[in-house]
Formats: structure tokens, C-alpha cells, sequence
């Protein structure tokens, strides 16, 4: 049974199939509004910081259904999300998208991306300093992760569920990231109390 521990920070799962079957349960397999709408926000973002992109990949991508808007502009999508549930879905709508865990990227795929999406899916990961390196191995030089998450503060938020593995303050933040090969081109904080953070190779 998932706990908490660390003072609320942290989840403690009691396997990575009980770690994956939470993740599931809380995903799902239609076209979510404010999802979609988190996604373009995001877009609009990294448009606005003048960075160009043709083809992206998605971790956690949910029902990736702003592929859709994405191909209308000759952007190609890729999504990997770890909901067997939330990928027939998506793949039931022609979306490009697999199954699979974000610590495996490089094993998943061989071609390089110029822009990495995880809108809401970061603090839902195990190993978040290993899928940062996944990461920075599947860019294109120069390329982009472009990051929409939650500010969790020092406690998990969905205590219900135990589907966030770890909370995040921008202390938490600027130090995982800083150790990292990235170059943190925007850390901040919006008033959605949601964090926004443009990564560069």
C-alpha cells in the first residue's frame, strides 16, 4: 500500500506494479478540456521565448489529444506515457503515442527530438534525475524540455490517490535541475500556482 514518507515529500510505493496501477487509475481515456488547454498555454510559451520546434515527444502524455492542433502546423508528435488505458485511448484517435516508462527513452527512441513536453507529468515520476538524463540523450543540440508541473510546496497535494510521487518547492527544483548537463532557461512560478520550466540542451 502506497505511504508517504519524508514529511509528506515523498511516496513510497510497495512495488513499481502498485506504482503503476495508481498511475493508471488516476489517467484517462478521453479528450480532457483542461488538458488540452495546459498543453497550448505551454506552447504558447515556448513560442513567445522564440524556440523553434518540428518534432516533439511528450512524457506522460495522457490523451496527447493537442497532437491533433499540433499536426494542423506540420509539427510532428510523439507521445510515451506509461497508461496502458490513456495510450489505447489516444492511439484509438490516430495519435502517435506507445507505452512505456521515461527512464527508458533512449532505449525507446532512436531518433533525436527538438522539444520534450511534460505538462503535469513530472512530479508523477519515480526517477525523475534519471529521466532528465533520458532526456538530455533524445534532444537534438539545442533542443528544448519545456516543463508544466504543479508547486506542491513540501507536501503531496493528491493524498488520496498517492498518484504524485514527489512534491516539489523551487528550492527542490533549481537544485535537481542544476545538476544536470541542461541550461535552465525559465524557472518560474505562475499564478495557476504551477511551476513552468524551460530546460535547453
Amino acid at each position: 500500500m502506497a505511504k508517504i514518507i519524508e514529511n509528506g515529500k515523498r511516496v513510497k510505493y510497495s512495488s513499481y506494479e502498485e506504482y503503476v496501477k495508481i498511475q493508471d487509475s488516476r489517467y484517462h481515456d478521453y479528450d480532457c478540456p483542461n488538458c488540452l488547454k495546459m498543453n497550448m498555454k505551454l506552447i504558447d510559451i515556448i513560442r513567445k521565448m522564440g524556440i523553434n520546434f518540428k518534432h516533439i515527444l511528450d512524457i506522460g502524455c495522457r490523451d496527447a489529444a493537442y497532437f491533433d492542433k499540433m499536426k494542423k502546423q506540420q509539427i510532428a508528435c510523439t507521445g510515451v506515457d506509461i497508461s496502458p488505458r490513456s495510450v489505447k485511448y489516444a492511439a484509438s484517435k490516430g495519435r502517435n503515442v506507445s507505452i512505456g516508462d521515461a527512464v527508458n527513452l533512449s532505449s525507446l527512441f532512436k531518433e533525436k527530438f527538438d522539444l520534450i513536453i511534460s505538462c503535469h507529468s513530472f512530479e508523477h515520476l519515480l526517477k525523475p534525475e534519471k529521466v532528465l538524463k533520458e532526456c538530455y540523450k533524445v534532444l537534438a543540440k539545442g533542443g528544448h524540455l519545456a516543463i508544466r508541473m504543479p508547486n506542491e510546496g513540501d507536501k503531496i497535494r493528491n493524498t488520496t490517490t498517492k498518484a504524485h510521487a514527489r512534491a516539489y518547492t523551487e528550492k527542490d527544483l533549481r537544485g535537481i535541475f542544476g545538476n544536470t548537463k541542461f541550461s535552465i532557461l525559465k524557472l518560474e512560478l505562475i499564478p495557476s500556482n504551477e511551476f513552468i520550466i524551460i530546460l535547453e540542451k
